[in-house]
């Protein structure tokens, strides 16, 4: 809960001493990068401004949601501005139907989601011998509660067409941190040294 402090004009994110003010101590944590809000404002029209102390990333911003009493504003919807000579670090909203009065007392959150999770790919065994299966396995950074399809590529490096099968995609289960994929491989009577690469498929 937050105490309303000051009341003025209508929203001039430059202008901090001539603007409603609603100061705040929040923090939060976002793929590893701790962010605190340092201001919000209210103008008399019902113009909204968030600042923070620092650049807010575009997947931030396109994740999380502000809100205030009874109002649900995503970030999304905002427009950036830039304050204190820092880049797109407020965010502002209009006609969000908001009213407040000195001494008000307001409820303020905001729902910030974790970031997706990473994902590594590893292989067993590796090296493999010609004739058997190498198991790809790709592992999450954390669990998530949908099943989730990672898309693979095998790159030939010095193998040939028909040394080694192909692998397209690891589907890791619901609430799971891994799943695994299987490329077969074939012998033949060429003794060297074949390889071939196994990758996400960012394309």
């Amino acid at each position: 809960m937050k105490r309303i402090v000051s009341l003025g004009c209508d929203i001039g994110l430059g202008a901090a001493t001539r603007c409603n003010a609603l100061l705040t101590d929040d923090d939060f944590t976002y793929d590893s990068v701790n962010y605190h809000i340092t201001n919000i404002r209210l103008g008399s029209t019902g113009t909204l401004g968030i600042i923070f102390d620092k650049t807010i990333p575009a997947s931030l911003k396109s994740v999380s949601t502000l809100h205030i009493d009874s109002a649900t504003l995503p970030l999304a919807d905002g427009s950036f501005a830039s304050v204190n000579n820092i880049p797109n670090n407020a965010l502002t909203w209009s006609n969000t139907g908001l009213s407040w009065s000195i001494d008000d007392t307001v409820s303020l959150s905001l729902t910030v989601p974790p970031p997706p999770p990473t994902v590594m790919l590893s292989a067993s065994p590796n090296p493999v011998t010609e004739g058997l299966s190498v198991t790809v396995t790709a592992t999450l950074s954390r669990a998530l509660s949908d099943p989730v399809t990672i898309p693979v590529r095998v790159t030939r490096d010095t193998s040939k067409s028909g040394d080694h099968g192909t692998l397209t995609s690891i589907t890791i289960p619901a609430n799971a941190i891994s799943g695994t994929g299987t490329i077969t491989t074939n012998q033949d009577t060429d003794y060297e040294d074949e390889t071939f690469t196994v990758s996400l498929d960012t394309a």
